[in-house]
């Protein structure tokens, strides 16, 4: 298939540009015995991968994500009426970089159908906020091929990282009592998707106009 960057070079670089895909062991912990079981085979699976042993890991993964789902969606509802025993945000939280995790492994064995199916459940659940889960699924559409996944998922990107910088600029700002803003990473990055998104949408134009 012909390849979306110029070279896998830039393909490469633009992707570890954004933020590297590695999950980060946030300690996630939780009082419910059901998400303690979870987080066990969450943790088993990280365990698995660093090994090498993906197709594991992945599994661990998924018994993780179906045991804890229900737990979680209803950890939502209750936040509305009591309050819970858990942190209803940590929990959606561990559940989208849980989702990603198994992604990342389904990347690993070749299998893109999986991988796409875990990477739009981190962003179904995240309800497209997560950077991790927008990233993943980024990587995704650009391994297979998906021009317009990829946009699609530049754009969502786009707006998750512009929205988390500024407001990583305005609380700098008022713990420094300084209005002036410099141009960070985040500011390259911001400009390297929207390089990326020109050129993607000029690509799409000429094939399909």
């Amino acid at each position: 298939r012909p390849p979306l960057f110029k070279s896998r070079t830039m393909t490469a670089f633009f992707l570890t540009s954004l933020r590297s895909l590695m999950i980060c062991l946030v300690p996630f912990r939780f009082r419910n015995e059901v998400l303690q079981t979870a987080l066990q085979a969450f943790h088993k699976g990280h365990e698995l991968a660093q090994q090498g042993n993906y197709k594991a890991a992945a599994t661990n993964f998924r018994q993780g994500i179906m045991m804890a789902r229900p737990v979680v969606f209803e950890l939502q509802q209750q936040q509305q009426a009591e309050k819970p025993d858990d942190n209803p945000y940590l929990a959606l939280e561990w559940l989208a970089q849980s989702y990603v995790a198994s992604s990342k492994a389904h990347m690993e064995l070749g299998d893109y159908d999986s991988a796409r199916s875990d990477a739009w459940g981190a962003c179904l659940v995240s309800n497209n906020q997560n950077r991790d889960a927008l990233e993943c699924m980024l990587q995704v559409c650009s391994r297979t091929g998906d021009a317009i996944g990829e946009l699609s998922s530049l754009k969502m990107l786009l707006s998750a990282v512009y929205l988390q910088h500024q407001q990583q600029q305005l609380e700098e700002a008022k713990m420094t009592d300084n209005d002036e803003l410099v141009m960070d990473d985040e500011e390259w990055n911001l400009l390297r998707i929207k390089t990326r998104i020109a050129q993607l949408q000029e690509e799409l134009d000429t094939k399909y106009s």
